[in-house]
C-alpha cells in the first residue's frame, strides 16, 4: 500500500521463518512534498515581493516562514550580511531581504523582498537667472524675473508641484508685478 500522505509514518515489519524464529524492524519515515512558505511584512502589512517598498524612515522587515509540518529552519541576508528578523534597517538607500529556508525533508524554498530607505528628504532651490535666491528674506527684482525651481534628491528622482500665490506655476515662468509667493510641494516618483 503506497503512503500518500504527508506526515511521519512509521513502517513496522514483523516477519517469521519456517523454524519459528521471528524478527521484528520499524523504519520510521517522513513524507513531506511540500516547500516551506516565506513572507515578509513591516509595521504589520506584508509587502509585495514583486516590487520595490519605499520608507521615509528606517524598515524593520519582519520574516515569516511556515511549513505544512514543523522543524523548518531558515537564514537572512540583509544585502551581504546576515540579518535577524525585525532588526532596524536605518542606512538611506536600496535594500534586499533574502531568505533561504529548509524544511526536515530537505525541500528549499528563497525569496526576497526590496526596499529603499530614504530618510533624506529633497532640497528645493530657487535661482534666477543661474543665482540662487535667498528663502529667508523678500527677493525683489526690477524686471519680471523667470524664477527656476531646482528639486534634487540623493536617492530618487523626484517631481514637484509648484504654485505662485494659489495658482499652478511652471518653472522658468516669468513672474508678474506685485508681490508672489512661490510654493514647492516636492513628490518621490
Amino acid at each position: 500500500m503506497p503512503i500518500t500522505s504527508e506526515g511521519r509514518h512509521t513502517i513496522a515489519v514483523h516477519a517469521t521463518d519456517v523454524a519459528g524464529n521471528t524478527a521484528d524492524l520499524e523504519l520510521p519515515l517522513l513524507l513531506d512534498k511540500t516547500r516551506p512558505v516565506i513572507a515578509f511584512f513591516e509595521s504589520g502589512t506584508q509587502l509585495d515581493t514583486t516590487q520595490r517598498t519605499d520608507f521615509a524612515r528606517e524598515a524593520r522587515v519582519e520574516i515569516r516562514v511556515t511549513d505544512n509540518l514543523p522543524n523548518v529552519t531558515w537564514s537572512a541576508r540583509l544585502d551581504t550580511a546576515d540579518y535577524t528578523s525585525q532588526s532596524p534597517i536605518a542606512a538611506d538607500g536600496p535594500h534586499t531581504v533574502s531568505v533561504h529556508a529548509v524544511d526536515e525533508a530537505g525541500n528549499t524554498s528563497d525569496a526576497e523582498v526590496r526596499i529603499l530607505v530614504d530618510r533624506t528628504g529633497p532640497v528645493i532651490v530657487f535661482a534666477e537667472n543661474n543665482v540662487v535666491l535667498d528663502t529667508t528674506k523678500r527677493n525683489d527684482f526690477s524686471h519680471l524675473p523667470p524664477i527656476e525651481i531646482r528639486v534634487t534628491d540623493a536617492l530618487l528622482t523626484p517631481s514637484f508641484a509648484a504654485k505662485l500665490d494659489d495658482a499652478p506655476y511652471t518653472s522658468l515662468t516669468p513672474v508678474p508685478e506685485g508681490f508672489h509667493a512661490v510654493t514647492v510641494h516636492p513628490r518621490h516618483r
